[in-house]
């Protein structure tokens, strides 16, 4: 009997955002992508000028109400390539007014893709019709789409509403598989998907004042709003603490070569597409509209499940015809790297999950492969493959997990392969929830 102990934790990922470039196409009747000669650059002297921040990650001290909580991201999670966004703006009834290219640029200082500053000139008829008013309006942004082949329908001006935008058949789609072989990547132009939303009201008057040189700040710390964006995809971490004392830390010379080291995990299971946009339920909340924390997922209304097999007894199993729904993880240097204990963590960056959304498909689980003894005459010889339910359930495991949830990671820790049954979890502050996993014949 082989047993599992492990540690899921299901953090909260700091989201946000950044700018530039057509992706979303607000031409009438086209539903194809813009180019740069379908209108893009900023207009030269518009009537309105306007400045404002994308947040890929708040300071404790500045956060925004609609995002808290949460772990910091790392450079890669916080990338936005700012040649692969798109900025639509809305009227006060949320309908599409046009996409509009500011200026983007990485904040003065900024190492880590956690904060850009967007500027833009816009002639927009809406805002001299109420320019002696209150000037209503939300901006959304959608970014790093182009690599997993964002598609979508063309946005209608005075018809398209964000409701339509965040349907489950409106939304834009992530239709290219995804994993952690080096696929989000600075370096390449490659980010994390995401998606924002923000509501502004501005007296007409501040922004008749405004001009190309001095435009109206947004984002004015202490009253303004920033613009935060949210990753489209859930990540999955499990951490090597196999058979490593509580209080000592991982040490190579010591641990390294123990046959219990992971050597690789994979998750079998999979959507074949996720949404840009989270439906419009999990961000028109409480008194608020605006980018939220998601609650539950939101899964395309064509994505199909890439059904994996029947849960094994053992983790030999034949896996032949299922290449599609296998996503590989990847050793993650800068998780491990956050942790005190330096224990090696693996992971994977998937679209969400439902369990109500698969029918009879079965549900996702991983293959934990560990090096294995190398003593032929040991029963445990070789690699070892250890299947492993995603779970958070009390007692014996028969009730897999409900869903996986975009910006949320969800964190194993193995702390052990030994004889054991009981399984118990604590929901602790930041949903941080400890489960010990029962055995594996």
């Amino acid at each position: 009997m082989i047993a599992f102990q492990r540690y899921i934790r299901s953090c909260i990922l700091l989201a946000a955002v950044v700018a530039i470039n057509p992706l979303f196409c607000g031409c009438i009747g086209d539903d194809s992508l813009c180019t740069e000669e379908d209108g893009a650059g900023t207009v030269a002297d518009g009537n309105v000028n306007l400045s404002f921040t994308i947040v890929t990650r708040h300071a404790p001290s500045g956060r925004a109400a609609d995002i808290s909580g949460g772990l910091v991201g790392s450079s890669v999670e916080n990338f936005i390539n700012i040649s692969d966004i798109q900025f639509l703006l809305f009227d006060a009834d949320r309908k599409f007014l046009q996409n509009f290219y500011p200026d983007v640029k990485l904040a003065d200082g900024n190492t880590d893709y956690s904060e850009y500053v967007a500027t833009v000139s816009i002639d927009e008829p809406y805002f001299d019709e109420n320019i002696d008013g209150n000037v209503n309006f939300y901006i959304m942004a959608l970014a790093n789409g182009k690599s997993l082949g964002m598609s979508f329908p063309g946005a209608f001006p005075g018809v398209t509403t964000i409701s339509d935008l965040c349907s489950a058949a409106g939304s834009p789609l992530l239709t290219e598989g995804i994993s952690t072989s080096g696929i989000f990547d600075p370096q390449n132009g490659v980010g994390i998907p995401m998606s924002g939303l923000q509501y502004f009201s501005v007296a007409g008057k501040s922004l008749k004042e405004s001009t190309p040189h001095n435009p109206y700040n947004l984002s004015t710390p202490g009253g303004g709003r920033d613009i935060n964006m949210l990753r489209a995809v859930a990540k999955i971490e499990v951490i090597d603490r196999i058979n490593i004392p509580v209080g000592e830390d991982y040490d190579a010379d010591i641990y390294g070569e123990s046959p219990d080291r992971i050597t690789g995990v994979s998750l079998l299971g999979t959507f074949s597409s996720g949404s840009m946009f989270p439906a419009m339920d999990q961000w028109d909340r409480g008194d608020a509209f605006e980018t939220q924390q998601v609650i539950a997922p939101t899964v395309p209304k064509n994505a199909s499940w890439l059904n994996p097999p029947v849960f094994p007894d053992r983790g030999n199993i034949n896996l032949d015809g299922y290449g599609d729904v296998l996503r590989g993880f990847a050793y993650d240097e800068y998780a491990t790297g956050q942790r005190a204990d330096k224990c090696r963590v693996y992971s994977a960056y998937v679209y969400e999950y439902s369990r109500a959304g698969i029918g009879t498909g079965h549900p996702p689980y991983l293959h934990v492969t560990v090096k294995g003894s190398s003593d032929k005459n040991d029963a445990n010889y070789g690699p070892q493959v250890l299947p492993m339910r995603l779970t958070q359930t009390e007692g014996q495991v028969v009730t897999d997990l409900d869903a996986l949830m975009r910006n949320h990671i969800y964190r194993y820790e193995i702390t052990a392969i030994s004889q054991g049954l009981e399984i118990t979890w604590t929901l602790c502050p930041m949903d941080e929830v400890t489960i010990d996993i029962p055995p594996f014949n």
